[in-house]
């Protein structure tokens, strides 16, 4: 029951707090439409080379570094992942503190100020590995949360793309998947089979295929996740841009 008014209550307190940061320019109207209506925005060659390959090189001596804060690997040795990694480079503190990013997150959840932290990451081929994330997840299952991705490498089908099954974002869907029985209140982790159930409902996952340096911004209180990595390595840089103290739980 909780949890269901929670999910209730997202609706409205969201509409408040977008009216309480005034209106975006025009540029970043257009954008903020694109996200409300198809759940993401891409820019594409928004780095250049020069940066994706200091970006890399620095995750791979986070990679090659011991007893890194806030680090974790999987039991595949598959996704290596860095949290907090502004703490550890000047390039991911430049990601973090992107003005466009920023002007966009602004707008697009209704707060002045965003907890914020910087995901450097590296994903190998492996056998068996669930793909980045451990599978299809909502980071939560009741507020909105909003991402940048940055690749730093070409991603494919094959090299672990993000998947998004955009439509559950809206919280109406969620409802409507409860009551058939497709997903539990406040759910936040669901297997492979439970995630087809629901594309079956409401649509297939988008793929997101990219170029290196390509930025998407994205509304990810939808089902999503790294699909498995079949092939090659995949860079990436993700800021997480949550409501004041959602990172703590990330540490």
């Amino acid at each position: 029951m909780i949890s269901n008014i929670k999910e209730v209550l997202e609706i409205p307190r969201r509409k408040a707090l977008r009216i309480s940061v005034g209106r975006p320019d025009h540029a970043t109207n257009l954008i903020l439409k694109e996200i409300h209506r198809n759940g993401f925005y891409k820019a594409e060659k928004y780095w250049n080379e020069d940066k994706i390959q200091v970006a890399k090189a620095a995750i791979d001596e986070l990679c090659a570094s011991t007893n890194v804060k806030n680090s974790w690997v999987d039991p595949e040795k598959s996704d290596h992942r860095f949290f907090f990694s502004e703490k550890h480079g000047k390039i991911f503190e430049e990601f973090q503190n992107d003005p466009f990013i920023e002007k966009v997150r602004k707008f697009y959840t209704g707060r002045e100020r965003a907890d914020k932290c910087v995901l450097a990451a590296k994903l190998i081929s492996k056998s068996g590995n669930k793909g980045s994330g451990g599978g299809w997840h909502m980071d939560s299952p009741f507020s909105l949360q909003f991402k940048a991705f940055l690749f730093l490498t070409d991603v494919t089908d094959d090299n672990g793309p993000l998947e998004v099954i955009l439509p559950t974002r809206n919280n109406l869907i969620k409802f409507c998947l409860e009551f058939s029985g497709l997903k539990k209140a406040g759910q936040y982790r669901f297997s492979d089979q439970e995630a087809e159930r629901i594309q079956e409902k409401v649509g297939s996952a988008h793929t997101f295929i990219a170029k290196a340096g390509d930025l998407v911004l994205a509304d990810v209180s939808a089902l999503h996740r790294g699909k498995p990595i079949a092939a090659g390595v995949r860079y990436a840089l993700t800021l997480y841009c949550g409501d004041p103290k959602i990172t703590e739980k990330l540490a």
